[in-house]
């Protein structure tokens, strides 16, 4: 569990992280910089495991001050302060990129991630599918999801949900992802009843 300080830190850079948002510079940069979002963040897991919420509050911190390159930097900086930087850790960032837009991004911590010996997963391919389809190279999603076809990856029913959850609210760009991955037989059949349900409900 974090001591007595270090919770004391992390409830200060709280209310400064809450006040940055409703008091923003002119410039449009918020009012603490990276170093302090990053102390923010080592507060707040320093005795807990980090999950997918508190990765992408981290990207949201450093993106909110025009501070993509140091989203890119956070594996590094993550190891630099001893965390163990697998899988997970990569899954989170790209997806939350992908969320966002930032789709060269989600690549270039994609390209960062295999170059430390880890291959994706089916989540991870199909959120960066689904961010290049967004920002509209359907040449490099067709890539992407070609690659799920060698590896012999399968959208199954959890991460249809998963990826249904996050990307709700962009429908149009859900079903093209949906369409070109059924073309290449990359959706489970237990998946099809779901994508059923989900267009009666449009």
């Amino acid at each position: 569990m974090p001591n007595s300080g270090c919770f004391i830190k992390y409830l200060q850079l709280c209310i400064s992280f809450l006040h940055s948002f409703k008091k923003k510079k002119k410039t449009g940069f918020c009012l603490f910089d990276g170093s302090d979002i990053f102390h923010f963040f080592h507060c707040w897991v320093a005795g807990f495991t980090p999950n997918y919420g508190t990765y992408s509050w981290l990207v949201d911190a450093y993106c909110n001050q025009n501070s993509e390159e140091a989203v890119v930097r956070i594996p590094d900086e993550l190891t630099k302060k001893g965390f163990c930087v697998d899988k997970s850790v990569y899954r989170a960032l790209i997806r939350r990129l992908c969320k966002l837009g930032l789709i060269d991004s989600a690549q270039r911590i994609f390209i960062h991630m295999q170059g430390k010996g880890l291959s994706g997963d089916c989540l991870l391919y199909s959120s960066l599918a689904y961010g290049y389809l967004s920002a509209g190279k359907p040449i490099a999603a067709s890539e992407i999801l070609n690659d799920m076809v060698k590896r012999k990856l399968v959208i199954t029913a959890n991460i249809y949900k998963s990826l249904s959850a996050s990307y709700g609210n962009e429908s149009g760009i859900l079903d093209m992802l949906w369409h070109h991955a059924t073309e290449r037989g990359l959706i489970a059949k237990n998946v099809y009843k779901l994508m059923q349900q989900a267009r009666s409900s449009y």
